[in-house]
């Protein structure tokens, strides 16, 4: 029989930058996946700051953020879709 997989996690070139920062940054990635993706940032109380749906999106993504309201401190940018997630923390100072 033939295994049914799960579809991977396509998503590449994910950058941030600059980072550390002083709340205002870029966050880059690509994916030929259309899927419908959402992206966001979350302080340390886990609270989300900002965030963005993307529906059946592919392509490139770039997207400039500014959560310098929010304050200093480390918080986590995540890109999910339904299955799959990619974090990174991003550093404001």
């Amino acid at each position: 029989g033939t295994l049914t997989s799960v579809p991977e996690f396509n998503i590449g070139n994910f950058g941030l930058f600059p980072n550390p920062n002083s709340g205002e940054f870029d966050v880059v990635f690509e994916t030929n996946q259309a899927d419908d993706y959402t992206v966001e940032i979350y302080n340390s109380l886990g609270q989300v700051v900002a965030s963005e749906k993307l529906s059946n999106f592919s392509g490139q993504y770039q997207q400039h953020f500014n959560i310098a309201s929010s304050g200093k401190g480390v918080y986590l940018l995540a890109i999910r879709n339904k299955e799959n997630k990619m974090v990174k923390r991003v550093i404001v100072f």
